[in-house]
């Protein structure tokens, strides 16, 4: 059966045709990515062996290697100057599930090189230490040991979301954590807390001086309005009196002259 036969029998575009003919197709659905498959394939690699080695890389990490990939692959470069968008990334989660976003647990660098050995170590140590100086009997008194709390402040950010290999367990951020950056606290500072009543009750001593005065300076401005008033009623009153007196002598003088 011929091309043209074919394109007039089942109404099929000749271009089309000839593309299956030829077999430049590809099995690939949707829109094409901005990376190649082989380019994401390295940053999936690259964020698993990160996670294993103990230094997870997070979302702008990964932003920040896809960008410098975009710009060395295409030119000019797809992205935009915030580098990929959440649906990308979304994307990439899709296409590699074996990439996850997880949460670390912070661990020093002495924790996380600490071994078997080196425990057992310490415990023998420890046991020697308490027979040579006579304390191992406390050993075997269960009243002779005491369990001590702290409360413990950690200066420590929480550590973001890293990304790691879908399933793993532990995910370490390593030398994140520092002893020195640690406040402990086992006792309350007394003087501390005593100052700082003494400040409470001296600021409320000072509020109640002022709403004091305030109330005073009231009763100071209602006793200066009511002495005005006073006065000014009293000026009245007399003015008044005399307004009456002169109407009676005007009206007592002029019953004299008609009398006259």
């Amino acid at each position: 059966m011929s091309i043209r036969f074919s394109e007039r029998k089942y109404g099929v575009p000749r271009n089309t045709i000839y593309r299956h003919m030829k077999g430049n197709l590809s099995n690939k659905s949707g829109i094409q990515t901005i990376l190649s498959s082989e380019v994401e394939g390295k940053l999936a690699k690259w964020l698993i062996d990160c996670a294993k080695k103990g230094d997870p890389r997070t979302k702008e990490d990964l932003k920040i290697a896809a960008t410098d990939y975009d710009k060395y692959e295409n030119d000019p470069p797809k992205f935009g100057p915030k580098g990929p968008s959440i649906k990308c990334l979304n994307g990439f989660f899709k296409r590699h599930p074996s990439v996850s976003v997880r949460t670390p647990e912070n661990l020093g660098k002495a924790s996380a090189t600490v071994t078997q050995d080196d425990i057992n170590r310490f415990f023998s140590k420890f046991y020697s230490y308490m027979v040579e100086n006579g304390f191992e009997d406390v050993l075997s008194r269960p009243d002779a040991l005491f369990n001590l709390d702290e409360t413990s402040f950690d200066l420590n950010q929480v550590p973001r979301k890293v990304l790691a290999k879908k399933g793993r367990r532990r995910k370490f951020n390593y030398g994140v954590v520092n002893s020195r950056e640690i406040l402990t606290k086992l006792k309350e500072d007394e003087e501390a807390n005593t100052k700082i009543q003494q400040e409470k009750s001296e600021r409320k001593a000072l509020r109640e001086e002022k709403k004091l005065l305030k109330n005073i300076s009231l009763k100071i401005k209602k006793k200066k309005e009511m002495i005005l008033m006073v006065w000014f009623l009293t000026n009245q009153y007399q003015k008044r009196a005399v307004i009456v007196q002169r109407k009676t002598f005007y009206t007592n003088n002029n019953h004299i002259h008609s009398v006259n």
